[in-house]
Formats: C-alpha cells, sequence, structure tokens
C-alpha cells in the first residue's frame, strides 16, 4: 500500500506527546477558522505540501493545537497518531475522518477517509470506497490525494495502470506544492 511521508504505520508511535499531556476538549461541529487553520499549517508542514519545508514536531505540535481549539478533524487526526494525550485509536480516527468528509466535504478528511479505506485503518478495507473518497479531494485540489491517487494508476491499485494519468496527478500535486511528487516526478 501507498505509505506517504510521515503517515506510514512503521512511523507511528504509539505515543509522542510526553509531556504537557492534556486532555483535548469535545469536537466541535464547526470548527473556528483559527483552528481549520492551525491544522492545515500543520498539516503542511507534517506532509510537505503547499511549498512548506517538512517539520515534523511543528506540525504535531500545529494539528494538537488545532484539536485543543476543538477541531474534529484534528482530533481524528491526534487520535490516529496518538498525539496531544490521545491514546492511538485508529477506528475512531476513521469515524471522525468520514463523518467530517460527509457534513463538511473537507479535502482533508476526503483524503484521510480515503487512505483508511485503502489500507483498512479503522475500516475494513475496500480500495474501491477509497479511491472514490480520494478522487472527491482530487477534485478539491488535493495535493496528497493526488500523489495517492497517482502511485495507484502508476501501480494498478484499484484502477488500470495508466501512466499518463499518474504523470498527469505527480505534476498536479507538485505544481500545488507536495513535496513527495515534486521527488516522484524526479525518480
Amino acid at each position: 500500500p501507498y505509505m506517504p511521508h510521515a503517515v506510514s504505520q512503521r512511523q507511528l508511535p504509539p505515543q509522542h506527546m510526553a509531556t504537557n499531556e492534556v486532555v483535548p476538549p469535545a469536537a466541535s461541529s464547526t470548527p473556528s477558522p483559527e483552528s481549520v487553520l492551525s491544522f492545515q499549517n500543520g498539516w503542511d508542514k507534517l506532509m510537505g505540501d503547499h511549498f512548506t519545508s517538512i517539520d515534523e514536531a511543528e506540525g504535531e505540535r500545529l494539528i494538537v493545537k488545532s484539536m485543543t481549539e476543538g477541531n474534529a478533524l484534528a482530533r481524528g487526526f491526534c487520535s490516529f497518531r496518538g498525539w496531544g494525550g490521545m491514546q492511538r485509536n485508529i477506528a475512531e480516527a476513521f469515524s471522525a475522518f468520514s463523518s467530517q468528509a460527509a457534513s463538511t466535504n473537507s479535502p482533508n478528511a476526503l483524503a484521510m477517509t480515503g487512505y483508511c479505506y485503502k489500507n483498512g485503518f479503522g475500516t475494513t478495507k475496500n480500495v474501491e470506497s477509497g479511491n472514490a473518497s480520494l478522487n472527491k479531494a482530487v477534485d478539491l485540489d488535493h495535493a496528497w490525494a493526488m500523489g495517492i491517487m497517482a502511485y495507484s494508476y502508476q501501480h494498478g491499485d484499484g484502477v488500470a495502470v495508466d501512466a499518463k494519468e499518474a504523470l498527469r496527478l505527480y505534476t498536479c500535486a507538485a505544481e500545488l506544492g507536495y513535496a513527495k511528487a515534486m521527488y516522484n516526478l524526479g525518480e
């Protein structure tokens, strides 16, 4: 399975933040603009997206901050990773991602829902549903989702091998500033 930078199972510690842990507040159904911005900036730092240098510690800090501000997507991501005083619980994370994808059409939530479906994280593995959710995120210009779908077309993961489509998606993701897509184009 495609394991994008900073989200692979091999890199997931059971609990990363050992000090200054806080019990996260309940997530809000409507996140504040500040918490949305904190999450996006954290995502960008963690993934190397939007021409942002990868800084995993800062990415984690910003996503945890977003969670403490009541952002349900950030809470799901912290549950996925075991950050911010949360126990790692991928079933709870999948529930948060899929709920946010359905209620807000958030590109990040759609991408994480698709990623979970494709890999069976917190749900039964369903590559078709994963690709459908990822393609919705691609339609909303989500570079990380483009990278996953490019890999899928390159290797025939739930879709027919299509080198031209893989190249198109890697190029689009790179133009949006996704570092891994830039790397893959250079290979």
